[in-house]
């Protein structure tokens, strides 16, 4: 706001000769304007005040439809910033994202498969469970040899059962399918079980009574499959990170980064979970 002020304001002029111009003007005055501004008178209404939503609150509480900027802080959720690394990827990245950890996922299935077989084992009790991870190779015709090879679960081609309480007694369904099953649970590498053939569709293999050396075994056996699970689920990752470069992401997109978080959590749920079963086998 301004105003305009009219100031006049007399002086004295010097003594001339001339009566008539003495008479006339013995004084003359002088006549300018003044400008001044005024601060605009502060408005109370927020109605009429189109910016007081912007104006900082301190020590209130906003209501929930209220915007107010203060300190980079704004309480109104559709003006929040959100990171790159929070926005959609894209339907493409979300199905790659959802398979790699499917895949991620069964190999810890199977991990935890084992620890359980081991905690069952360092409790000295046997159960036909422990031979659940044992995979077969076996062929897809028998008549035929060049017709290649299938990979099957034990129970599927054999029944496991416990005999006298520490002796696991492994019956095949087929006689041809003996010897493969036989290899397969050597293959296995089960701390403390031989297999030993008695007949041409059984294998028993006897339990000892665990121990502290037995424990030991059982859990450096489990700590080489947890690595093995690690090193399945990073060959996972590396897969899944040269799909998504071919989406159009680059290694610092937000799209990496989340797939790196994923591949970081599972492999921290492997060691979790190593730790867990040491502590409950060696307690």
């Amino acid at each position: 706001m301004s105003a305009f002020r009219l100031v006049v304001r007399p002086f004295a002029i010097a003594q001339t000769s001339s009566p008539v111009f003495s008479r006339i003007s013995s004084q003359r005055v002088s006549v300018y304007l003044q400008k001044r501004l005024y601060a605009k008178k502060k408005n109370n209404n927020k109605d009429e005040d189109e910016f007081h939503h912007l104006k900082p609150k301190r020590g209130k509480q906003h209501k929930p439809d209220e915007i107010v900027v203060e300190q980079n802080n704004i309480t109104d959720p559709s003006l929040k910033f959100v990171p790159s690394s929070l926005l959609p990827h894209g339907a493409d990245y979300d199905r790659e994202e959802k398979a790699a950890d499917e895949k991620m996922n069964s190999s810890i299935r199977w991990f935890k498969e084992q620890v359980r077989n081991v905690e069952t084992r360092s409790t000295g009790r046997v159960v036909p469970d422990i031979l659940d991870g044992v995979k077969v190779s076996i062929p897809m015709d028998p008549d035929n040899k060049s017709s290649g090879n299938m990979e099957v679960g034990l129970k599927e081609i054999a029944t496991v059962g416990v005999k006298h309480g520490n002796t696991l007694v492994v019956t095949v369904f087929e006689e041809y399918t003996l010897r493969a099953v036989e290899k397969a649970l050597y293959d296995a590498q089960l701390p403390g079980l031989t297999p030993n053939r008695t007949d041409a569709r059984t294998i028993l293999m006897p339990v000892s009574q665990p121990t502290v050396e037995s424990r030991n075994a059982l859990l450096a056996a489990l700590q080489k499959q947890a690595e093995e699970t690690k090193v399945a689920i990073r060959k996972v990752h590396q897969t899944s990170q040269k799909k998504v470069k071919t989406l159009g992401f680059d290694h610092k997109s937000g799209a990496m980064t989340d797939l790196t978080a994923l591949v970081n959590k599972r492999i921290e749920e492997v060691d979790s979970t190593m730790e867990k079963t040491r502590k409950t086998v060696l307690k």
